[in-house]
């Protein structure tokens, strides 16, 4: 489990698309369709922002309580990213 953002590094060519209101992630030939959330997440990977802090300022910006819930909903991103290429752990 990561404790700080910087503890995970962008793939070079991940880029972040915003059509319309709709957010994508493009790396290569791969594409995927992410949400606000997501997108926030993915700007964040690579500074030094500890996990508790995003959770909160999430929390904070949608008006949701459960930072135990954000927290499992962001790793759980962050795993699908890892498992797709898109962010890797720093050496």
């Amino acid at each position: 489990m990561i404790n700080n953002l910087n503890e995970l590094v962008r793939n070079e060519s991940l880029e972040i698309r915003k059509f319309g209101e709709q957010f994508y992630l493009t790396c290569f030939s791969a594409c995927f369709e992410v949400n606000e959330v997501g997108a926030a997440i993915v700007n964040v990977i690579g500074k030094d922002l500890t996990l508790l802090e995003l959770c909160e300022k999430i929390s904070k910006k949608y008006e949701f309580d459960s930072i135990e819930t954000i927290k499992d909903d962001v790793l759980s991103f962050i795993n699908f990213l890892e498992e797709n290429n898109l962010v890797s752990y720093e050496q």
